[in-house]
């Protein structure tokens, strides 16, 4: 490219590489964790969480019935103090 900046339109400048390494190689404190603790199952209603009773009828006041996918997903993880990660 122009100005020796740095390259951004993807690849590596290097035959045959995409610029992403495999992550098999890596170790040590780099290395991806390993999940040994499967998520708890998608909440299909917030009543069926333990939540104070005071944000259920918060919630049910602004309309929110159900929870939305998001929430359903990661929101008994999180109750049960859990990290968790959504991406959509």
């Amino acid at each position: 490219g122009f100005g020796g900046g740095p390259r951004r339109s993807g690849g590596s400048g290097r035959p045959g590489g995409s610029g992403r390494r495999s992550s098999s190689g890596v170790k040590g404190e780099f290395a991806l964790p390993v999940t040994v603790t499967p998520a708890l199952p998608a909440a299909e209603t917030f009543g069926e969480l333990e939540m104070p009773a005071p944000l259920k009828a918060a919630l049910v006041t602004e309309g929110v019935t159900v929870p939305f996918p998001i929430q359903a997903a990661t929101l008994p993880n999180s109750l049960a103090g859990r990290d968790v990660l959504g991406r959509g």
